[in-house]
């Protein structure tokens, strides 16, 4: 079955055009650039059956020659598109269906009243350069770019201008190496969605909706590093899904997602790190601390205005002071917000991304065997996915009950530190419960959200205190809209969440109780190291 890799690259026009003359293409070129016009016919159903079962039909014509082309599954993560692809030549520019005989097709194209039912839902009309490039490892690229339009029959239209990178020798690797060589010469974003999906977007007017986590598809006989791989780049996806919403949109759900993303990956990195090179993973995500701070403090901002704020604002709807507040917190929640969009959308984000990439596709956080290697990560290495998991849950069990000890004794900070690790609790479990019955995990899982948000609450009254302190005083004008009302605002609004806050930790050790109560889902390993 083949199977196509490669790396899209979103570029300007004005940047395009400057690529075609730097020097670092040109040196790895070995064969001279050839320029043609492809033009594209996709074909769907009006319901669009074909993209329901994730395959894209399509017919491209090229010089003389019509060329049948049938994609589906795989995926796209980090601007890598791996999909199976089928070509065969067809004599019109109509769908030829005697030609699809590939075994290893689903059945979908014998399916007579499909057949009746095509029509062509959008075309792509562009130019493509391409050549061929040798790096320095040996490895030989494709590389394209594509220059043109995406239009539907309406007349809707979309610009094309990207670079593809298909791998044709050697390593995944290599891909994200040259990215990242021209990256501060000539910047782009990494494309995750395909022509074709970006056509279907057009086509039905809709644009890419708040992705949240999928579960992670791993089996039993996994070896530590394909399940490491698989929980990671599930969560860069997740990440990633929600990169275009958060650059073109304000709703605050994309924002959400993305932090929770950024979260997901520090957790799957802590519980690897008992496995693999601990000083691996932190080299390779420097830059995702910075990111975990701006998209942190839009966040909090986010959800005390849509919460806490919006809740006393009304009930006292008449108060000047609240009102005056409001502004100066809305105008402090836009601007945490533009300075997370700065940073999802600078060269700074595209080459972490790309870091990563290549990080994970080189395995460097393989350990190399030997005698430097410890007694004590020899055993994981060894263990099943299956025991791996079982260990990383007990451990992280186990903290649970430690960290609640401490929670009367170290007031706020113990109730924080209790409350990530209950997410990293939940994070886990997510990541490994293909590997157990769903619904033991689903109940042990909401056990852990309801946890979460009744901690949640009990800090808020030292994230509000935070945040309101950072909101500047304006002149007082009688008292009531200015400073003085302002202040008598900000009681208000501290008096309210202290008071929830109060009652959630009265709350607390009953919830907490009832968590207790609840069996875990794996079987607990006996002499569980440390």
């Amino acid at each position: 079955m083949p199977l196509e890799i490669e790396l899209k690259l979103r570029l300007s026009p004005e940047d395009a055009a400057r690529l075609r003359h730097d020097p670092l293409l040109a040196s790895l070129t070995v064969s001279r650039p050839v320029t043609r016009k492809l033009f594209t016919t996709y074909y769907d159903t009006p319901d669009l059956y074909l993209q329901k079962h994730q395959m894209a039909l399509r017919l491209r014509h090229i010089g003389k020659k019509w060329i049948q082309s049938i994609k589906g599954g795989g995926d796209a993560a980090l601007g890598l598109h791996q999909h199976h692809e089928w070509e065969s030549m067809v004599p019109t520019g109509q769908p030829d269906f005697t030609r699809i005989s590939e075994p290893a097709l689903p059945g979908l194209f014998d399916n007579i009243e499909l057949h009746g039912q095509l029509l062509a839902l959008f075309t792509t009309d562009f130019k493509r350069s391409t050549r061929m490039l040798r790096l320095v490892d040996g490895s030989e690229i494709e590389f394209s770019l594509d220059q043109g339009v995406i239009r539907t029959p309406a007349d809707f239209t979309r610009e094309i201008c990207e670079i593809e990178l298909e791998l044709k020798s050697g390593n995944v690797q290599a891909l994200y190496q040259f990215a990242l060589d021209i990256l501060h010469t000539i910047p782009f974003r990494l494309e995750n969605a395909s022509k074709a999906e970006r056509g279907y977007r057009l086509a039905v007017d809709s644009k890419p909706a708040p992705v949240k986590a999928v579960p992670v598809r791993l089996e039993t006989e996994m070896n530590l590093c394909e399940a490491f791989k698989a929980i990671a780049w599930n969560c860069l996806n997740h990440l990633q899904g929600n990169e275009a919403g958060m650059l073109q949109s304000e709703d605050p759900e994309y924002l959400h997602q993305m932090r929770v993303a950024l979260r997901r990956v520090r957790t799957v990195r802590r519980v690897f790190a008992r496995a693999f090179d601990a000083t691996a993973f932190a080299s390779a995500t420097p830059d995702l601390k910075g990111l975990s701070r701006s998209l942190g403090a839009a966040r909090d901002w986010d959800v005390f205005m849509s919460e806490a704020l919006s809740e006393v604002r009304n009930y006292f709807h008449e108060h000047a002071g609240i009102s005056a507040l409001w502004e100066e917190c809305e105008q402090m929640r836009r601007n945490r917000n533009d300075a997370a969009r700065e940073a999802v959308g600078s060269t700074r984000y595209t080459e972490a991304m790309l870091r990563l990439g290549a990080w994970l596709n080189a395995e460097t956080w393989l350990p190399a065997p030997g005698p430097q290697e410890s007694e004590s990560r020899k055993a994981p290495l060894e263990w099943s996915v299956k025991k791996f998991a079982d260990n990383a849950l007990s451990h992280g069990h186990k903290k649970l009950k430690k960290y609640h000890k401490r929670v009367d004794g170290e007031g706020t900070e113990g109730v924080h530190a209790l409350r990530i690790a209950v997410k990293e609790q939940r994070y886990t479990a997510e990541f490994f419960s293909d590997l157990y019955r769903r619904k033991k995990v689903k109940r042990y899982i909401k056990s852990l959200a309801v946890l979460q948000e009744t901690l949640g609450a009990v800090i808020d009254t030292a994230v509000t205190g935070r945040l309101l302190n950072q909101v500047g005083m304006i002149g007082d004008k009688g008292g009531k809209g200015g400073k003085g009302g302002e202040c008598e605002g900000k009681g208000i609004v501290l008096g309210w969440i202290a008071q929830r806050g109060l009652t959630k930790r009265n709350e607390f050790d009953e919830v907490w109780g009832d968590f207790e109560k609840k069996r875990v889902f794996w079987q607990p390993p006996a002499g569980l190291p440390g």
